[in-house]
């Protein structure tokens, strides 16, 4: 499929870029899990239970049955970062169960985050193997029910959660990541909500601190949250690219065109190879061929020695609705 500048930066945006549902779902879970999390503690400080007192046995049972269920349908990734996460929770107390709780509503926001980052990556090779622009748009469009059918963490993980893979083309150290940051997220948060519970008269802002580690309250960097975006538009974005360089491979195309999105976030690299033609033998992804970096929005065309507005495939509306 020969896209020009404004169609490949189209299905880009589309893809990973500003206009992306995927990032807007990752966001609505995040913002989910965080009202789980600041609701359990305020259940905890508003029955004013004890922090050390014995729990209530049949709370404790269905607490068990509960996890017991979500470790069965996880992958096998899924299931060593639940007995991570819990390696050192017992559950003899109250404190303990609202650990406990807290610590399964962001273990279950993390597998959902790897089950959207597999759904997301999956068809892109539709999208670039798709014959013309018109069929390639057609394919996101279709593909959208991704953020209808997931509108929160409970409707994503109703999905077979042992079923979560990356596209072949995106790092396969993508899910080793999100564990990580699902350890560090857990200890901030797990150390916020004990101190709220332990201190419920005291001035603590905990709320505020909760929402500034997972969906970074009123800071710019928008937390963890911030960092799964910039996740999914990375997956995403290198399942595209690298499916493309694939597919110049496999179609003898000699050169390609570098397109930056030059978006207000633009670094400066990024801006400075836009419009620049490489060979595609000599393609290097982090030299000239994207993704530069993280979160890097660029995307690349075909180009052709004879190349030209009139010698690509051109749904004629579709240039005009660009405009």
């Amino acid at each position: 499929m020969k896209l020009t500048k404004s169609q490949a930066i189209s299905i880009a945006q589309k893809i990973y870029g500003k206009q992306d549902e995927r990032v807007k779902e990752i966001e609505s879970m995040y913002r989910d899990t965080q009202s789980k999390v600041i609701s359990d503690v305020n259940a905890f400080i508003g029955a004013n239970k004890s922090w050390s007192a014995k729990a209530n046995p049949d709370e404790i049972a269905d607490f068990l049955n509960n996890l017991k269920d979500t470790f069965y349908n996880a992958s096998s990734d899924d299931q060593n970062l639940i007995k991570m996460a819990f390696g050192d929770n017992k559950l003899k107390s109250n404190g303990d169960m609202l650990m406990a709780k807290v610590t399964q509503d962001i273990v279950r926001q993390s597998m959902a985050q790897k089950i959207h980052l597999g759904v997301a990556t999956e068809n892109i090779p539709n999208v670039v193997n798709a014959p013309t622009y018109a069929q390639a748009k057609n394919v996101i469009k279709n593909h959208q029910h991704i953020a209808e059918q997931s509108k929160n963490v409970d409707a994503i993980l109703y999905k077979s959660t042992k079923n979560a893979v990356l596209d072949s083309h995106v790092d396969s150290g993508m899910f080793s990541s999100v564990n990580k940051q699902t350890m560090q997220t857990l200890r901030k948060v797990r150390e916020v909500a004990e101190k709220a519970a332990k201190s419920p008269k005291d001035s603590l802002n905990w709320t505020k601190d909760i929402k500034d580690i997972l969906t970074g309250g009123d800071n710019s960097s928008n937390g963890q949250m911030g960092r799964a975006a910039g996740m999914i538009r990375t997956a995403t974005a290198q399942a595209m690219n690298r499916t493309r360089l694939q597919d110049f491979i496999s179609t003898n195309v000699k050169k390609y065109k570098y397109i930056s999105l030059e978006s207000p976030t633009t670094c400066a690299d990024c801006s400075d190879l836009d419009g620049n033609i490489y060979n595609v033998d000599d393609a290097e992804e982090g030299v000239n061929f994207p993704l530069m970096h993280p979160n890097c929005q660029c995307t690349v065309i075909e180009v052709n020695d004879d190349d030209d507005w009139d010698t690509s495939d051109h749904d004629v509306a579709d240039e005009l609705n660009d405009l």
